[in-house]
């Protein structure tokens, strides 16, 4: 009789433990370079007198585009070892097309980045609450919800494809 697919799924996470510890240190790694951009350009645009709105858009973008950079960095490091007999070149477009195939798990999580990060850091502001204090705890709080999304929408789609994979195999040769 074979386990309920809960139980499958709890077992695979166990078994690919390692690679998602990998995962999330890299999504760390990118979320640090965000913090840090982040909080810069929320003190620079509380110095230029935007408002409330501006402070949280121009924030919110520098923060993501710099998670982004970071993240693509350190999967690059991490991930250049296993092209290391190709030249350069070809080397980054590899790893490159390795981190294209992540975008569709963590396509839900960048949306609820997006989302979560500007509110909370209006709502923030609109308490009288200093930007770039704002700029943390928005940050912050955008990164748990980013990292839960990614982190179980990648291994959702690791297991199911993996799933699929064994049925392929196991089913007999017309």
């Amino acid at each position: 009789m074979s386990r309920l697919p809960i139980r499958q799924y709890i077992s695979y996470l166990a078994d690919n433990a390692k690679k998602y510890k990998t995962f999330n240190k890299q999504l760390v790694v990118g979320e640090l370079a965000g913090i840090a951009a982040g909080l810069l350009v929320a003190e620079l645009a509380i110095a230029i007198a935007l408002d409330e709105a501006g402070v949280s858009i121009a924030s919110s973008a520098a923060d993501y585009l710099a998670a982004l950079a970071g993240f693509l960095t350190i999967f690059y490091f991490d991930s250049r070892g296993q092209f290391i007999q190709l030249s350069r070149g070809k080397r980054v477009q590899k790893v490159c097309t390795m981190a294209l195939r992540l975008w569709p798990s963590v396509a839900a999580a960048d949306i609820v980045f997006i989302l979560v990060r500007p509110y909370v850091q209006y709502l923030l502001l609109g308490a009288n609450i200093e930007a770039g204090i704002t700029s943390i705890i928005a940050h912050f709080v955008a990164f748990a919800a980013f990292n839960l999304t990614a982190i179980f929408s990648r291994s959702l789609m690791d297991f199911w494809q993996s799933t699929k994979k064994k049925k392929n195999n196991s089913s007999p040769a017309s």
